[in-house]
């Protein structure tokens, strides 16, 4: 599979995910496995950790995976971040330039720069306690 085959894969694949939380069903299971998120104290150092162990542990997480496995075991860092809603914008900024890339219509050193400070952007420069620390 080329390179935005597989982008568009991965997007469709999302949609997907999010089409079926929508169906009340999956609605509840979802509900129920952010109530056990809700339950972790975040100020453990291994808050992430225990999130995701408890989304992969979810009757949610399971069901998805029955639809999409391949999805789930090649992306699986995705398809939890996809579970937990976390925002995807920086995903797609990153898919969009990767295409880019891949139709030659940016060079790949410029579209790995403008990924770099996209990601910094939005997760470096904009969080206060990463500043904090310096």
């Amino acid at each position: 599979m080329n390179s935005i085959n597989e982008m568009n894969v991965i997007r469709q694949n999302v949609k997907i995910i999010k089409q079926f939380a929508e169906i009340p069903e999956f609605a509840d299971l979802k509900k129920q496995m952010k109530q056990s998120i809700l339950k972790v104290d975040s100020n453990l150092s291994d808050y992430e950790e225990r999130v995701n162990q408890i989304v992969k542990e979810s009757k949610y997480y399971k069901s998805i995976e029955e639809v999409l496995p391949s999805f789930a075991k090649e992306f699986d860092a995705l398809f939890v971040m996809v579970l937990k809603d976390f925002d995807l914008s920086p995903l797609e900024f990153m898919l969009s330039t990767m295409e880019s890339i891949a139709s030659g219509n940016i060079s790949k050193d410029k579209g790995e720069m403008a990924i770099g400070e996209h990601l910094a952007e939005q997760f470096i420069k904009a969080n206060p306690k990463v500043q904090k620390r310096k």
